[in-house]
């Protein structure tokens, strides 16, 4: 088999909302990480920055010698992209091409497409409808991101989170409904934990359609402090060639910086 090209990188956001872009980037690049990944809603919100912002982004990622694996936590609490109003519908759809420019201007070529709040079909809207307006927001957003080399990764996230994609299969029979080269799926051993019935056989599902990867034990904590077993994980990601991101999403209590070495030294051993 041949050595394994994928890389490691980091996302903080669910550790303190509150911590900045370049204290993360800091703390990614001293833990020896490839790449950072951005919560969109946070630090990149295409409603709320700037030119400026962006080539701040740009400069701290260059001091802290980091890449971009891509953004997460895409969408604000407000958004609804399945709204019955037709004026939010089209926001979200703005609000998503607006991301895209940003991804491509800071060089992530990842949005991970997860942001259950946002993608969501409430009660009152019949399902047929909520994934027909979903399945139209990720084509006219795929057919954008295809022009700027950005993908868009869909999340499974799991049935207390979401009631839309909690499995890969899911993710990837909706992914394959937009028919976009642009529209993918990525596996969170989180989310699969509690959803598939075999994390080795839901990533082998995936092969040919998984973009990204995230990664954390069953309690969230780093690799290695709870029951999955990311032997199979890797194996299972070796098997179908993914050579991608393999980002790590821990939420992390303690000394963030201690953690982050940690983790990194306990995936390190699966990418060999």
């Amino acid at each position: 088999m041949c050595p394994s090209q994928m890389k490691l990188s980091c996302t903080l956001f669910l550790c303190d909302p509150d911590l900045s872009f370049e204290k993360s980037a800091q703390l990614v690049s001293q833990a020896g990480y490839s790449a950072i990944e951005i919560p969109g809603a946070l630090q990149a919100n295409p409603e709320k920055i700037t030119k400026d912002d962006v080539k701040e982004i740009r400069s701290i990622l260059e001091r802290t010698n980091l890449d971009v694996s891509g953004f997460c936590l895409l969408y604000p609490k407000d958004m609804r992209h399945v709204s019955p109003v037709r004026s939010k519908r089209a926001r979200s759809l703005r609000y998503t091409k607006r991301l895209v420019d940003i991804a491509s201007e800071v060089g992530a070529r990842i949005l991970v497409w997860g942001s259950g709040y946002a993608r969501n079909i409430p009660p009152r809207i019949p399902r047929k409808v909520g994934m027909e307006r979903i399945v139209e927001l990720l084509k006219e957003a795929g057919e954008y991101a295809a022009e700027r080399n950005v993908t868009f990764a869909i999340e499974p996230l799991n049935r207390y989170e979401s009631n839309v994609a909690n499995t890969v299969g899911e993710a990837t029979e909706l992914a394959r409904s937009v028919a976009s080269p642009a529209v993918r799926v990525l596996c969170d051993t989180y989310h699969m934990n509690i959803e598939e019935g075999s994390i080795r056989d839901a990533i082998v599902h995936a092969a040919g359609m998984l973009a990204h990867v995230h990664v954390s034990d069953n309690n969230r904590d780093i690799p290695g402090r709870g029951h999955i077993d990311f032997d199979e994980v890797f194996s299972a990601l070796k098997t179908i060639g993914y050579d991608g991101y393999v980002t790590l999403e821990p939420i992390l209590r303690r000394d963030i910086s201690r953690d982050l070495v940690e983790g990194k030294s306990y995936l390190q051993k699966f990418l060999g």
